[in-house]
Formats: C-alpha cells, structure tokens, sequence
C-alpha cells in the first residue's frame, strides 16, 4: 500500500534513509544535520510529495518535486529508499509509479551516485537511461596561507 508521509510513524524511516543514502555517496564523511530536517521542511511546505510503502508498517519512502517542462511534467526524485530487508519484487518501481500523475505525459529523473552500481543497474531495468554526467572538483581553502 501507498499512502502520504507521516512525521510520527515515518520519522525513523527517513532519518535512516538519507543517512544511508548521503554514506554511500560520501564515504567517511559526516552526515549533516540539516540533510533531514531540510528533507522535512520541503515535505511540510509541500514543496516536495512524500508517499511511503507501507506493509505492516512503513517498508519505503520517495521524495520527489513537481516541475512543468513545456508539454509535459517533470517529476524529480529527490530521494528515493528501501529498508534492506524489503528490497526487491518491485517495491522501487512501485514507489516510482505512484508519483506519476495519471492526467498529463510524465518524464521522471534522479540523480544516482556512480559508486552505487546495484541502484544504477535497477533503475536501467527499469527503463532508465543515463542522460548526462554531474561532475565535480574539490578546492581546498586558502586558510593556510
């Protein structure tokens, strides 16, 4: 079952979602506060839908925003989790499905980190396809001179 995202069953679902996703693409780095909270602050001003796959308590979530682009809307994914033990059968296309609106032509997209190639094999199964590359260079601060 789909059903809205609720802050006081759903809480420790997200907390543990992001901090899993915000490790793996950054490895040895500290989760920041505000990773969660700024999660929730867009749920609650309805800038962003949450729905939650809930069997027998809540198993997953997605985030995702809304944007038109022309003829067609754009859902963005924002985050996107399954607790490990419910992973797999479908639950992420089931997830994604539920964000689509069922009245207008609909392009999904997401961003997935390039060390996580379980998530990037499954979303290609499911009919995605690599559209650019987000690259990235650090600059260390000058506060040593």
């Amino acid at each position: 079952m789909i059903r809205k995202f609720d802050k006081s069953t759903d809480l420790e679902l997200l907390i543990a979602g992001e901090v899993e996703a915000y490790t793996s693409s950054y490895p040895g780095s500290r989760v920041p506060l505000n990773l969660v909270t700024n999660r929730i602050r867009s749920i609650e001003s309805n800038r962003a839908r949450c729905v939650v796959l809930d069997e027998h308590g809540p198993k997953g979530y997605a985030v995702a925003s809304r944007h038109i682009v022309t003829d067609r809307i754009e859902i963005y994914v924002e985050s996107i989790y399954i607790d490990p033990a419910s992973r797999g059968s479908g639950k992420v296309e089931l997830l994604l499905n539920s964000l689509l609106e069922k009245s207008a032509e609909n392009t999904i997209s997401l961003d997935v980190s390039v060390v996580n190639n379980t998530a990037v094999d499954s979303y290609k199964t499911l009919g995605f396809r690599v559209q650019r590359y987000r690259m990235t260079k650090h600059y260390p601060s000058d506060s040593g001179k």
